[in-house]
């Protein structure tokens, strides 16, 4: 039986890929009127600071104020966002779309300006317009926003929005439900600052001379098949080129490239998606080059075949402060003031979960797992895991929540059959041991 966290991390890699898939065909059919968008109107003017201050003064305007940012004392414009590398393993922010305020993610892997979500295009009464069908028999329509707010971009009539099918997001979110995607065309007007230890985005829409911060390392980013990379060694002198993804949990390899890795464990993962049956790879490295620094423990998975690009997604971006400088075509990173506490592996409690009549109970147990030293059984209900209720989450979800990360403790409420509930605990194991 496959491992199920394995399955879990799988299924984000597959939602990563998806958004390529769409993004990538969408490019070649559709320009996406990258030329009509700018900062504040999003009418085709420049960006001035006369604007942004008209902006700011603007009384009903519920953005965040204009502020003079750390680094270079530019008008700047603080964003909060959520993000948990369990719970909730995106950069999601808040955007105002016909007056509704509703959760986005932030991925600069993703080509196209906005994607909207169909459940919520249709809670918003979007109109659809051209219909196109994607690898995948993946549907996509055209629509235009009447109004729209995020991130200090204002817009009214915006044209460039695609409407399509963002459920499977909502399967790694633990409740939060996904509205739509910001990508790369609307990022890169900014340079922007990612603070994960504050949840703040900083966002600096003028140019500005490069930034030379105290303790960073410097990379060039290249604009590059739709996105931004870099140049990274991973291991063993093996240089690859590696697209800066924020909308991706992993860091990826093409198979080949990966093969060549120094890795200290790996596992299969197979899962369902709408391209069939999917396997991967998952390799542990205990070290990662990325610039100046040298990571640990770092969990890499094998791209498909049919996604030949490396990505270096949050599992590592989320060690550091980032400033993704567009203006300037660089990338710093500075490591995080809890830097020791941003370096997960993942965990592994040796319970088989399966749903049965809107409630999930313990299928097997993996013999000599925590689990199976702690007395879980099979049959077991699962109420609840660390003070979260199972029975509202989807499966991947739950895993996510049951396996969380190595070397921590687990607290689980069940319900043997026929008995009654009560509360027990005990600490993870690694997945990918050393």
């Amino acid at each position: 039986m496959p491992n199920q966290w394995a399955l879990i991390v799988l299924s984000l890699s597959l939602f990563t890929t998806l958004i390529r898939s769409v993004t990538g065909e969408q490019r070649r059919t559709n320009t996406m009127q990258h030329t009509q968008i700018s900062v504040c109107c999003l009418a085709g003017s420049d960006v001035t600071e006369s604007s942004l201050k008209k902006q700011q003064s603007h009384k009903n305007s519920d953005e965040a104020p204009l502020q003079q940012s750390a680094s270079n004392k530019h008008p700047s414009i603080i964003v909060p966002f959520q993000y948990d590398p369990v719970l909730l393993p995106y950069i999601v922010v808040q955007v105002d779309i016909n007056g509704h305020s509703l959760p986005f993610i932030v991925d600069t892997g993703t080509d196209m300006p906005l994607l909207i979500d169909t459940a919520a295009a249709q809670s918003l009464k979007l109109p659809r317009g051209k219909r196109t069908v994607l690898s995948g028999k993946r549907v996509i329509f055209s629509t235009k926003i009447a109004s729209m707010r995020f991130l200090g971009v204002t817009g009214q009539d915006v044209p460039y929005a695609q409407i399509t099918d963002l459920t499977s997001i909502d399967d790694n979110t633990s409740g939060t439900r996904v509205a739509g995607v910001i990508g790369l065309p609307l990022l890169r007007l900014f340079t922007i600052q990612i603070d994960f230890t504050a949840k703040t985005l900083t966002l600096i829409p003028m140019a500005h001379p490069p930034f030379r911060l105290k303790g960073a390392s410097v990379l060039p980013m290249k604009s590059q098949g739709g996105g931004y990379t870099v140049a990274l060694t991973p291991a063993n002198k093996l240089s690859l080129p590696f697209m800066i993804d924020t909308g991706s949990e992993l860091t990826g390899v093409p198979a080949k490239a990966a093969e060549q890795l120094p890795f200290v464990s790996k596992t299969v993962a197979t899962t369902q998606s709408v391209y069939g049956v999917e396997s991967t790879v998952q390799r542990l490295l205990s070290e990662f080059q990325v610039g100046a620094f040298s990571e640990p423990d770092v969990v890499v998975n094998d791209n498909p075949p049919y996604f030949p690009t490396a990505i270096i997604g949050l599992n590592v971006l989320a060690r550091f402060n980032v400033t993704l400088d567009f203006h300037n075509n660089e990338l710093l990173l500075i490591r995080s003031p809890d830097y020791p506490e941003c370096i997960h592996l993942v965990g592994h409690s040796g319970i088989v979960m399966k749903k049965e009549n809107g409630y999930y109970y313990v299928s097997t147990v993996e013999p000599e797992s925590p689990a199976a030293l702690t007395g879980i059984q099979p049959g077991y209900r699962l109420i609840s895991i660390d003070n979260h209720l199972l029975a509202p989450l989807s499966a991947s979800s739950a895993y996510r929540i049951l396996n969380g990360f190595a070397n921590t403790s687990i607290k689980l409420v069940v319900k043997p059959s026929n008995g009654i509930e009560f509360c027990t605990s005990f600490k993870r194991d690694c997945l990918l041991k050393k």
